[in-house]
């Protein structure tokens, strides 16, 4: 199957009856891409020393450190859409339906993954991990209740 996306008279992309979902083709990236995860590997060891262990505040540096992570995922994966023949808006509209009609779909469930990966608590854990392995500390254990909110029985 090929994929291509032409633009129609008004200047909106649309893709060809014979091509593959792109949903489906940025999910194969996001799971087996080395390259991809490389870019986040790196960044993380390159900025895991930025991160305080002796305390569980969060730096304001951890919201520039966080940023230019977000901004590192969304231009990969723009990046990825765009040599695949799609737009980024071509992406989000097939996300945006999928949740239309269910919720709990392959799509829509994938979508709240790649959500969750941008979660800044989520980004926090991950490099206070990645700076325990680089000083050789013991992981600390995480929980569900670890990413609950007060007013769902969690403990933050």
């Amino acid at each position: 199957m090929s994929s291509k996306t032409t633009e129609n008279s008004s200047g909106e992309s649309s893709k060809t009856s014979d091509s593959i979902s792109i949903v489906k083709k940025v999910e194969e990236y996001f799971y087996n891409s080395d390259d991809f995860a490389q870019i986040f590997e790196d960044f993380a060891i390159k900025n895991a020393p930025k991160v305080d262990l002796s305390t569980d505040e969060c730096k304001l540096e951890y919201t520039t450190m966080y940023n230019e992570f977000h901004k590192l995922y969304e231009d990969a994966l723009s990046e990825y859409i765009e040599s695949q023949g799609f737009s980024v808006k071509d992406f989000f509209k097939e996300i945006r339906n999928a949740f239309s009609q269910d919720e709990n779909s392959d799509v829509a469930v994938f979508a709240k993954i790649m959500m969750a990966t941008c979660d800044f608590d989520v980004f926090v854990m991950l490099m206070r991990e990645q700076a325990r392995r680089l000083q050789n500390k013991p992981m600390q254990n995480v929980s569900y209740e670890d990413f609950q909110d007060d007013n769902e029985g969690g403990k933050k």
